[in-house]
């Protein structure tokens, strides 16, 4: 069986420009109106820290799905060669993420005096960002070398026929394990709830880390999807 197909034609650096543009927003604009909000009597009691908490989180997983799907899209179709500078643009915009987000924390927070204890967690999400792109690229090597179904675009949200989008499906389930042992460090050290509010607060985290991937999954779906009409075209 054959792996070859008609590469999608996309931008290199387009990668690079969106990670870096939402990690940006991230940083500089959701960063700074968390610390008011959370600062804020007036505020700090609503909604809105929760909103912005949840629109961080999904600013940073909108790069991690949208980079796996052009990582994932060149590797197939062009081999690692020509997936290396997505890779490379992808490391460089997160490890600029995530100086970002300390600088913020350091200096809009406030947190200077707890730059030490700031650092290492910030070079701990870096640590884990490289093992889960690595963990996806070697699942990738071994469904392409593999031969395990043919790489054109998608033609329905799932099919373990297609090599291309079996890997996507393997990268979501990558980052839900991710999310759902952080969760469960978390709630260890957190210890079990002791009200009914807090059983929803810990169940509604659990469904959260399982709905993001699968909505990220789509998206890259639907990423692969748009580039094979582009490609036809």
């Amino acid at each position: 069986m054959s792996n070859t197909s008609a590469a999608p034609k996309r931008p290199t650096l387009l990668l690079p420009i969106l990670a870096f543009g939402l990690h940006a927003l991230r940083a500089f604009v959701i960063c700074p109106l968390k610390v008011q909000v959370n600062t804020n009597i007036v505020y700090m009691t609503t909604v809105w820290p929760v909103v912005l908490d949840v629109l961080a989180d999904l600013l940073q997983m909108a790069v991690i799905y949208i980079a796996f799907a052009f990582i994932l899209e060149t590797f197939f179709h062009q081999g690692f060669h020509r997936a290396m500078p997505l890779i490379l643009g992808y490391i460089g915009a997160f490890v600029f993420g995530a100086a970002a987000n300390l600088v913020m924390d350091v200096t809009v927070g406030g947190g200077g005096e707890y730059f030490v204890y700031l650092l290492f967690p910030t070079l701990a999400g870096i640590g884990q960002e490289l093992l889960q792109l690595g963990i996806v690229l070697i699942i990738a090597r071994i469904i392409k070398f593999q031969d395990i179904g043919p790489v054109s675009p998608p033609e329905k949200i799932f099919s373990a026929h297609n090599g291309l989008q079996l890997s996507a499906l393997c990268a979501a389930g990558v980052t839900a394990l991710f999310r759902l042992t952080a969760r469960i460090i978390y709630d260890i050290d957190l210890g079990l709830p002791a009200s009914a509010a807090e059983t929803v607060e810990m169940v509604s985290g659990y469904a959260g880390d399982l709905l993001i991937p699968a909505l990220g999954y789509m998206g890259v779906i639907l990423l692969l999807m748009r580039g094979g009409t582009k490609a036809a075209e």
